[in-house]
């Protein structure tokens, strides 16, 4: 079985997405059931999500650019079929 993954490039740095699996989702839906800081969750989907995340802390990630971590966690949930493309659609 084969995970869907991409590579972005957000202002002049190359990131490799791939898609997270269901035990990740599972994770990531708890994170955000028990009310969990957003962001957080966020973080935490880039760490799941992103190549370059994968051996970081949380809180090593809350250090990089606030773009950067909101285009990376926008792209991981894409790929993970959790985003809403509507969204991106309509501003377009």
């Amino acid at each position: 079985m084969k995970f869907n993954s991409k590579s972005i490039t957000i202002g002049g740095d190359k990131f490799e997405i791939k898609e997270i699996s269901a035990r990740q989702r599972q994770q990531l839906f708890k994170l955000f059931k028990d009310e969990t800081d957003p962001v957080e969750a966020q973080a935490h989907s880039i760490k799941m999500g992103c190549a370059q995340f994968v051996d970081k802390t949380i809180d090593e990630i809350f250090d990089i650019p606030g773009t950067i971590f909101a285009q990376l966690a926008e792209e991981v949930m894409k790929i993970s079929g959790l985003g809403d493309d509507s969204e991106t659609e309509k501003n377009s």
